[in-house]
Parts: structure tokens; sequence; C-alpha cells
């Protein structure tokens, strides 16, 4: 399995820029370079294999993602930005606590393995985190990437 290329969500922004004024995105785009360089410096380790959402019956679990161990300062950080991005109505929903996974695909079909063979897997290597970047619906006034200064 290749693993490059791949990325952790930390918050998911969906709209949330869509309707913003300039003003705003710029003051986010500062915010953004600030959290990166307060991201703290740790490496998440592999815990296990799961479907997602996990809250869901498991023929609504239409994700596999890789969960890695919970890092309390990591933790931390990443509940620090959603504050803010939830404040300033950049993000819609509550984050009771974020889980650190990396999303590997979508489930198609049937044939899907159960969640024990899952763990035959091959694991992925622990994580470093370098910084930031931005998915999903560009806007020319948030930078795609942010990383530590």
């Amino acid at each position: 399995m290749d693993f490059a290329g791949l990325h952790m969500t930390s918050v998911f922004l969906g709209k949330g820029l869509q309707g913003k004024q300039v003003q705003a995105l710029q003051q986010l785009n500062a915010e953004l370079q600030s959290a990166a360089n307060a991201l703290p410096d740790v490496t998440l380790a592999f815990d296990r294999y799961e479907y997602f959402p996990l809250d869901a019956a498991p023929k609504k679990r239409k994700l596999l993602v890789a969960i890695f161990k919970r890092n309390m300062a990591l933790q931390k950080w990443n509940a620090k930005v959603h504050h803010y991005l939830r404040r300033h109505g950049f993000c819609s929903y509550d984050e009771d606590e974020w889980l650190p996974h990396i999303t590997l695909g979508r489930i198609c079909g049937s044939n899907v393995p159960e969640r024990d063979e899952l763990q035959a897997f091959p694991k992925p290597p622990a994580l470093s985190l370098t910084g930031l970047s931005t998915c999903g619906t560009q806007n020319k006034h948030i930078s795609k990437a942010f990383h530590r200064q």
C-alpha cells in the first residue's frame, strides 16, 4: 500500500469559505499560519484500521480509515483551531473529540473485509506533522499550504 500523498484532516470546512468578506479570509489566512507555527512537534503512532463513520450502522460505513493513537498536545491544538473556525463562522459542526485518522478510500460494493481482517493490512509508518494545508474549494485569499516558520 502506498501511503505517499495522504493527508490527515484536522477540520473539514466544506463550504465554510463561501460568501466570506476578503478581510475575514485574510485574517483566517493569518490565523492558519499562526496555527501551523504552533503545531506541536509530535509523532503519531498507528492504532488500527476502521470503517467510518464509527457511529453509523455497519452497512452505512463507507470509508476505510487508518486511525492513529491520540496525542494530548495535538488534541488541544486541534480543539483550539476548530474553536477559532467555528467562532468565526468558517466551520458549522461541533467537534466533540477529534480522532486522528487518514481516509484511505471509499467502500464500494458488498465484498468488504470484516473489521478483524483489516488488521492484517500493512501498517502505515508513524507520522511526523510538518504543517497545514487547505483542501477542497480553493479561495484566492487562503494559502494552500502553511509550514512551520
